[in-house]
């Protein structure tokens, strides 16, 4: 007998948009990435990584906005500022992610979250 060489299937329902509006309640979501001087090399990209990856699970229900903290609290997209922004796939999600590159990253201060927590 002899084994086929077929291709795995990496088709993952879970990421789609109907599996997802099915599956969960609208979110109000405000992701803090830390762009401090300890965020570097490979932590970077990870954590770059797990955004991206955050954002591609939201429905066209959700609400979202995402924000870099060290010395002083950002959004990574400027005219995003102040609000959540309702995920429309292949739109503010592609903001969102494309817009990640583009984070600089500064010393560090570990009382920036704080004051984003109670500015918000």
């Amino acid at each position: 007998m002899q084994w086929k060489n077929d291709s795995v299937d990496l088709y993952d329902c879970r990421t789609r948009s109907w599996y997802i509006e099915a599956a969960a309640s609208p979110k109000d979501m405000l992701i803090l990435v830390d762009n401090s001087g300890s965020m570097t090399g490979m932590r970077k990209e990870i954590a770059r990584h797990v955004v991206s990856n955050i954002l591609d699970t939201l429905g066209n229900n959700d609400f979202v906005n995402v924000f870099n903290f060290s010395e002083e609290i950002d959004e990574v997209v400027p005219c995003f500022k102040d609000m959540l922004v309702q995920v429309m796939i292949n739109r503010s999600i592609t903001v969102l992610s494309s817009c990640l590159k583009y984070v600089k990253y500064e010393a560090f201060n570990k009382f920036a979250i704080q004051r984003c927590s109670f500015l918000l």
